[in-house]
């Protein structure tokens, strides 16, 4: 078995997200939005709630988890881009 990479496994995080998404009732309308501030992994919405996600998806815990990833820099991005 081949060693999986960064691509692959952010690839594998981002098709779990959505369809979690879409199993609590979110329809997906966009995937890797970019904008001049940075860039937003899935936008959905369910009803009038729109929800800006970045996923993070790590094969282990030895730089921390995937929440400790989302600074206040990358936090600040999102919101610009949303």
């Amino acid at each position: 078995m081949s060693k999986i990479n960064k691509k692959e496994l952010g690839d594998i995080g981002e098709k779990l997200s959505e369809r979690y998404l879409r199993k609590c009732g979110y329809s997906v309308i966009d995937k890797n939005f970019r904008a001049r501030e940075g860039e937003i992994d899935i936008v959905s919405v369910k009803k009038n709630e729109y929800v800006f996600v970045e996923v993070k998806t790590r094969n282990n815990l030895e730089y921390g988890s995937p929440a400790m990833a989302v600074n206040g820099v990358k936090k600040k991005n999102i919101k610009s881009a949303a």
